[in-house]
């Protein structure tokens, strides 16, 4: 298949698609929680912008890695896949631990937000290269 053009991931790109997601969530929360109840105070902003991180970066390695994996490894390498994955994982799990979220709409904020964040890791993560026939 000479001229087909293929995405492709490395470990750093991988790794660094997590954390640009996770850090790009993070921001985003943030600034929904300030909106919503307004700002922390100044002593909490430091400890709420780390513990937001790091529920962030747990979240994305506990129920978006294997997904990740699985649509690579079936060929699934597009950016709407990794969105829809986002997007859905996030609903799934607002439904779960955020009882009452439809009925309030906060749905459609939670599947922005983790549509967002499959985006993000399919746009660092990936690289389009042109494959060649040669490749195993």
């Amino acid at each position: 298949m000479a001229g087909k053009s293929e995405y492709h991931v490395t470990l750093m790109r991988v790794i660094s698609a997590f954390s640009a997601s996770a850090a790009a969530g993070t921001l985003l929360t943030i600034g929904l929680m300030i909106t919503l109840v307004g700002p922390p105070a100044p002593e909490e902003a430091l400890t709420l912008l780390f513990v937001t991180l790091v529920y962030w970066m747990a979240g994305l390695l506990l129920f978006m890695l294997l997904p990740f994996a699985v649509f690579h490894y079936l060929g699934l390498r597009q950016w709407w896949v990794m969105t829809g994955v986002g997007a859905g994982t996030m609903v799934m799990l607002g439904l779960y631990l955020l009882k009452g979220i439809a009925d309030q709409g906060g749905i459609l904020v939670v599947a922005i937000l983790g549509g967002l964040a499959g985006w993000i890791i399919w746009r660092v993560a990936y690289r389009r290269m042109q494959a060649t026939g040669d490749e195993t």
